[in-house]
């Protein structure tokens, strides 16, 4: 099958025939790969990202094991804005912040 390349703003595009994206079950919207092969373009469905769970991550941490463990870094004291002083950083905590006057004024 043989297309043309046609203007599209400042870059170049291709159209795709309807057939060819129902072969591939893909639409608009969908992401695609381009991978150079030679002199030969190759387009395919790209794989959807997936993340890490939490637990994986944590579980990946295990296997590193302590000694792989990043050094912690010495930051200086805080300054200015830096510095929370608050209800919360100093422990208080409302049992029910909806019912607790204290918060429940402050529209917390």
């Amino acid at each position: 099958m043989r297309i043309k390349i046609a203007k599209w703003g400042n870059s170049a595009a291709i159209r795709l025939p309807k057939a060819m994206l129902e072969l591939m079950q893909v639409g608009e919207g969908s992401e695609l790969e381009l991978v150079m092969e030679g002199d030969r373009l190759v387009v395919s469905r790209a794989n959807p990202a997936r993340y890490a769970t939490l637990d994986e991550l944590v579980a990946a941490m295990a296997v590193a094991g302590p000694d792989r463990e990043p050094d912690s870094l010495d930051w200086g004291p805080d300054r200015a804005g830096e510095v929370i002083d608050d209800g919360y950083s100093r422990g208080e905590f409302p049992s029910n912040p909806m019912t607790d006057r204290k918060y429940a004024a402050r529209g917390r």
